[in-house]
């Protein structure tokens, strides 16, 4: 039974601040647009974590001479009624999350009527954006080759000492600052016959990074906890009385907190040194052709891709198939019926035969997705004429995703397929259709009762067809 006395009010509060302007000019067959924009992010949020504390009320059953528990005793709610207190924990945060960074963008753009049948878009934008940082310049950066000073309980660290630890240097930024964000744009309109036209575009686009992949671990949250010793059943302290003294550990000389706890229950995030902004890709071309003064038909191709998408995986997997052999002679033969034992002790320590067996999770953040479509659509237009119009596409398309985040023995060229919202073929049809009876229309063009009875009606129509999405494929209980 868990009691939260006081918990503090937690503050967050986000702005940007934007100052941008933009200039157009016509000159003869060209219509220049150029303009500047800079952008400054900030976020401001802190929590004072739990520094009152959360305590914990568990009674304990009454036994028997032979250890076990007698039936129908201790009463966890009893054991709050009188405010006997069994466990207390505590949480202190000692750094507010202030990440800020810039943003400058300039961009340039032509429309040139090259001809009366030919118009073409030129453009091109740059963006320069800083890494983020915070305010006072805290960051957290893990280094894999420096010995790690976290206390473990259970377990010791191997000759060397546990390798892996943050690091907190002044002024570091957690990925380079990009130049080469440059995003060109093109545009056709070609208009060689009075029925035809062909149009065709390609852009490029980067993804603002802004204030994220900003990791400040140990430097924010102080914790500690109080409890009996064990086999002591006596009441840690009474709530009307107070706790003892709240003790927190001692923080490093860099004011940085040390880990204290069982193997792997402290992870990390790592941030890839080449990390980029991601980009998406957008091409397109078609024909359009009138077959008559009302009928329009089009041919249309559409491409994207998606480039570098933000994602992670662990560094401190587990390598795939493999038990060590206690003799130090390779891999366990699994075949051998006298390794059964050790195998068995082994996988309930697997957590000892990671790369860096102290640690949990230790995520890779990089540019680790990728996602391609491709899609061709066939569209006829008939154009409102004698009470009707109507429009119906067909699209056939395919999109492929790459996994933003996995594993790192995994071969991630091969880890590519249909999403699960793919739909390779679309139809859909729409019409209008004035019903020629009415005011106005073919039949009984008069005012009066039939007309407010059965004049004016108008029937619409839409019909869609979609193929399904994939089938997914999982496996459940594999050794």
């Amino acid at each position: 039974f868990r009691r939260v006395l006081f918990r503090s009010p937690s503050i967050s509060a986000s702005q940007t601040m934007t100052f941008k302007d933009d200039t157009t000019k016509t000159f003869g067959r060209h219509a220049f647009k150029w303009g500047y924009e800079l952008l400054r992010t900030e976020s401001n949020s802190h929590s004072p974590g739990s520094p009152s504390g959360s305590f914990t009320y568990t009674s304990t059953s009454g036994l028997q001479s032979n250890g076990s528990a007698i039936a129908n005793t201790g009463n966890n709610f009893a054991t709050f009624l009188v405010g006997a207190v069994s466990s207390a924990s505590y949480s202190k945060n000692l750094l507010s999350n202030l990440p800020r960074n810039w943003e400058h963008s300039f961009y340039f753009q032509d429309d040139w009527k090259v001809s009366p049948d030919l118009t073409l878009n030129l453009g091109l934008r740059y963006e320069l954006e800083t890494p983020p940082t915070q305010k006072w310049g805290q960051l957290s950066v893990f280094n894999p080759t420096l010995p790690d000073t976290s206390q473990y309980t259970n377990y010791t660290c191997p000759a060397g000492g546990c390798l892996g630890a943050w690091t907190h240097p002044a002024g570091a930024q957690p990925y380079p600052m990009q130049h080469n964000r440059f995003d060109p744009r093109f545009g056709l309109a070609w208009h060689p016959l009075s029925k035809l036209v062909f149009r065709s575009g390609f852009a490029v686009s980067h993804l603002d990074l802004g204030t994220q992949l900003l990791y400040t671990d140990e430097l924010t949250s102080l914790a500690t906890t109080q409890s009996q010793a064990v086999g002591n059943q006596a009441p840690l302290f009474m709530i009307d009385q107070g706790p003892p003294a709240i003790v927190y550990p001692s923080l490093r000389a860099d004011g940085s907190i040390p880990f204290s706890g069982n193997p792997g229950g402290h992870t990390a995030n790592i941030i890839n040194h080449n990390l980029h902004a991601p980009y998406g890709m957008n091409w397109n071309a078609g024909v359009q052709y009138q077959v008559h003064k009302d009928y329009l038909v089009e041919v249309r191709y559409v491409g994207s891709a998606e480039v570098g998408i933000i994602g992670s995986y662990d560094l401190n997997s587990l390598p795939w198939g493999i038990i060590p052999n206690p003799n130090g002679a390779g891999t366990l033969n699994l075949n051998d019926p006298a390794n059964a034992a050790y195998r068995n002790t082994w996988l309930n320590t697997d957590q000892y035969s990671r790369p860096f067996p102290a640690w949990g999770n230790i995520n890779l953040q990089g540019n680790n997705g990728h996602m391609t479509h491709h899609d061709g659509t066939v569209r006829i237009e008939k154009r409102y004429s004698q009470g009707l119009n109507f429009l119906a596409f067909y699209t056939y398309g395919k999109t492929l995703s790459g996994n933003s985040s996995g594993d790192a023995y995994l071969n991630w060229h091969l880890n590519k397929g249909r999403p699960g919202y793919d739909q390779l073929q679309d139809f859909t049809g729409t019409m209008t259709y004035e019903i020629p009876i009415g005011k106005g229309r073919r039949f009984l063009n008069h005012r009066g009762v039939v007309d407010t009875l059965i004049g004016g009606f108008n029937i619409v129509w839409t019909y869609t067809i979609t193929s399904g999405n994939p089938a997914g494929i999982s496996i459940a209980g594999n050794t």
